[in-house]
């Protein structure tokens, strides 16, 4: 089918008429008069609103035909509504060329006067952003917003932004165009900047899921492009709002970790270093925009590139100053709290209270007096400093309204008609919770720089530990290394067709008595662990959760009834040449039910493609945190050694409440450190997939784009290379049971399971193992 642009029947006709009208009449100025014979058109408001398809036809084309506004030739109508909104959605349409200063001091003077055409203004706007050489593109929008204070443009912009995240908004289909990750190469460098921009002041709202997936959005589209996103971070040096700059940030991190122009990684962090870090008295005080920045440079140093300055100079501790001088709740409540009972309180005044209530923390008003972002977000974010929580939250508040301006008349009325519960992490919230965030991070910022921070989960504060990023405690709210929103939806009621599903094993139709009982009916675990994909490619599952339920009988709901079911998890360990037989031996004789041997863990604090390389992780792999390469197993009888091991797998979380750009918890499995390093893996650009040099996918979790349970899978050739040349062998290890599940099955009706266990092994090409059962 031919593309090709479609208007209203209607609409064509009104162009067709102006066109001829155009035509048959050149002196507009007299035709448009009383007598003339165009009057009848624009005689009065009524006519107006009566032939508008004529009118914003004539806005279109007399700029075009003429070179100046239709608005001109009819002076006495030109604040009326017809006509303005005329005028904006011509501004669609036009010759970029007839829009200018003109056009401009229209839109101040009569555009602006209405609330309406305001909007309307805005959102046509927003869809000629990414146009070079348009009037009304994205400089002309950043130069508009970039000289009014934090307060102003959230009085205003912030506030026409709340609810434009919709499928029929021009917001939307910018932020979904540039998250989807399609070839945008034939798309000029100026035109990618210019969108940037645009979605980069989107940044400013307090609609979380508008913000997050503006953040998801600029990474996807200038990961491979960080030539343009240093233009763009210059262009927001001066920016006064750290919901912004903070992002910018985030992004950068995003697309530096992500990039495939890792050449271009080296003038990113230059530029980097000399704006945030370089021989400043403060280093710009927001604990996220710093780890960000930090974390920019940190790669570029783990992907080899030689930087001119100290890395030493980019890690914490950092300056900043911290007042002596902090109000007491007597001093907060005399400047900042409304009286109810007074006669002149408005009703808008709660707005400006209810950030001094939820600013409190646990006991800094008396015993049960605390607000919810008080004590579980704002406390708990500094609870591992020598601080008085108490202070510092008065502290947070003068600053609230004294540094960042919150005003109750400009905010007010926005916050109170704005449903944001305290702890919950609400999709929008208030214009003064968005500054509570700001002072948050600002306030961990100066506080690291200042203050003894101890062991998180200490004692009494007993042992000092330095802060080394905002994992610990931990205070992030996005992940900007990865793109998805969600990951695939399991249903065990859909048949899996999946090639690493084995789904053709069992005839269900015995008892439920002899399903429990039966030892001999099971799964063959050498054809769950070694499989072939498609093109008869051979991959092991190294860790996986299959599982085989009984198909529901139609007419009836499958947990009404009894059914049968067997779920199994297979995990795997890598183990030494010569600690294998030991181990080998040990592990075919042992039942693993209760989950006692070592086991992937998950870690919700580190970004996803940190994994590997960051001080996050370098943080977490210490035995305090059980993220050890090898662990020790020990017989659970005896306490006696048997092997150091090295659990294949290990966990991905992301659960982030505050991340709305997400649909849902993502999880999923990755590579252990020693496979990722032994195999030099790198990440793939689809997300839980790992290649190797030649970009030939090595591993990947396949859960990540398909409706399937959690597995990691590896190419068996290639994975056996790696075992032989660093001298280690791999066993699994396997658990499951036989059950009855649903209806009554459980009291005097209860069967009883047949518990399994079991190991496997490679003996030499050859996957060999042992299964145990037992019922109970």
């Amino acid at each position: 089918m031919k593309k090709g642009v479609y208007l209203a029947y209607e609409r064509f006709e009104d162009h067709l008429t102006v066109k001829y009208l155009l035509e048959q009449f050149s002196d507009l100025e007299k035709e448009f008069k009383e007598n003339g014979e165009l009057y009848n058109y624009v005689e009065n408001e009524n006519a107006i609103y009566r032939h508008k398809g004529l009118i914003e036809a004539f806005s279109i084309q007399v700029p075009e035909k003429n070179g100046y506004e239709f608005y001109t030739l009819i002076p006495d109508l030109k604040d009326k509504n017809p006509i303005i909104e005329s005028f904006v959605e011509s501004l669609l349409w036009r010759k970029v060329e007839t829009v200018n200063e003109e056009s401009k001091k229209y839109v101040n003077e009569h555009v602006f006067s209405y609330q309406c055409t305001h909007d309307y203004f805005w959102e046509t706007i927003l869809a000629v952003t990414g146009i070079p050489n348009h009037f009304f593109n994205a400089h002309s929008l950043h130069n508009h917003l970039i000289k009014h204070s934090l307060p102003d443009r959230d009085a205003n912009w912030t506030q026409f932004i709340k609810h434009r995240y919709t499928d029929e908004s021009s917001v939307k289909r910018l932020i979904d165009w540039a998250w989807n990750q399609t070839d945008k190469s034939h798309i000029s460098d100026e035109s990618i900047l210019l969108s940037s921009i645009t979605l980069t002041w989107f940044h400013t709202s307090t609609n979380r899921e508008l913000r997050d997936c503006s953040t998801k959005a600029l990474v996807s589209l200038l990961q491979d492009r960080l030539h343009i996103l240093i233009k763009l971070l210059k262009k927001f040096e001066t920016v006064n709002d750290p919901y912004v700059y903070d992002r910018l940030f985030a992004v950068a991190y995003g697309c530096a970790i992500r990039t495939n122009k890792k050449e271009e990684l080296a003038s990113l962090s230059d530029y980097i270093y000399q704006t945030i870090f370089k021989d400043k008295d403060e280093v710009y005080p927001h604990v996220l925009l710093r780890d960000y920045a930090r974390g920019v440079i940190e790669f570029t140093n783990f992907s080899g590139f030689k930087l001119p300055f100290d890395i030493e100079d980019v890690r914490p501790p950092y300056k900043s100053s911290f007042p002596d001088q902090i109000m007491t709740n007597e001093e907060v409540d005399k400047n900042y709290k409304f009286d109810y009972e007074a006669k002149d309180f408005k009703k808008h005044y709660w707005s400006q209270n209810s950030i001094i209530s939820s600013m409190t923390t646990e006991y800094g008003r008396g015993t049960g007096g605390y607000g919810d972002f008080g004590r579980y977000t704002f406390e708990s974010a500094l609870r591992s400093w020598d601080v008085n929580t108490n202070d510092l939250s008065n502290l947070a508040i003068e600053w609230i309204f004294e540094k960042y301006g919150y005003n109750v008349e400009k905010h007010g009325e926005y916050d109170k008609n704005t449903n944001s519960h305290d702890r919950r992490a609400s999709t929008i919230e208030r214009i003064g919770k968005k500054y509570q965030w700001i002072a948050l991070y600002e306030m961990v910022a100066r506080v690291s720089d200042n203050f003894k921070k101890y062991e998180e989960w200490g004692f009494n504060k007993e042992k000092e530990e330095p802060y080394q990023g905002p994992w610990s405690p931990y205070i992030r709210d996005i992940d900007p290394t990865m793109l998805i929103c969600k990951t695939g939806s399991y249903d065990e009621e859909i048949q899996q067709e999946f090639w690493w599903v084995n789904n053709k094993i069992f005839n269900w139709d015995c008892t439920n008595e002899n399903w429990v009982s039966d030892s001999e009916t099971l799964p063959n675990m050498e054809d769950i662990i070694q499989i072939k994909d498609d093109k008869g490619e051979e991959w092991l599952v190294l860790e996986g959760y299959p599982s085989w339920s009984e198909p529901k009988k139609i007419g009836e709901e499958k947990w009404d009834q009894p059914h049968k079911e067997l779920w199994s998890h297979i995990r795997s360990y890598l183990v030494k040449d010569d600690e294998f037989n030991s181990f080998k031996d040990w592990a075919i004789e042992q039942e693993f039910m209760g989950r006692w041997m070592p086991e992937s863990g998950d870690r919700y604090e580190m970004f996803s493609r940190e994994y590997y390389w960051s001080p996050a992780q370098d943080y977490f792999m210490t035995e305090y945190y059980g993220g050890t390469e090898w662990t020790e197993v020990h017989d659970r009888e005896s306490g006696e050694y048997i092997a150091e091991v090295n659990v294949t797998a290990q966990g991905f979380l992301w659960e982030e409440e505050f991340d709305k750009s997400k649909e849902e918890t993502i999880s999923f499995l990755k590579p252990s450190t020693v496979i990722h390093k032994g195999m030099d893996l790198k990440y793939s650009l689809s997300e839980g997939e790992f290649v190797d040099n030649s970009k030939v996918v090595q591993c990947f979790a396949p859960n990540v784009y398909h409706n399937s349970k959690s597995y990691l899978i590896v190419r068996k050739h290639s994975f056996l290379k790696f075992l032989n040349e660093n001298k280690l062998k791999i066993v699994w290890t396997v658990l499951g049971e036989k059950q009855i599940i649903g209806g009554r099955s459980f009291g005097t009706n209860y069967l009883g399971r047949l518990e399994i266990s079991g190991a496997y092994y490679f003996d030499g090409e050859e996957l060999k193992g042992v299964i145990h059962t037992k019922n109970t």
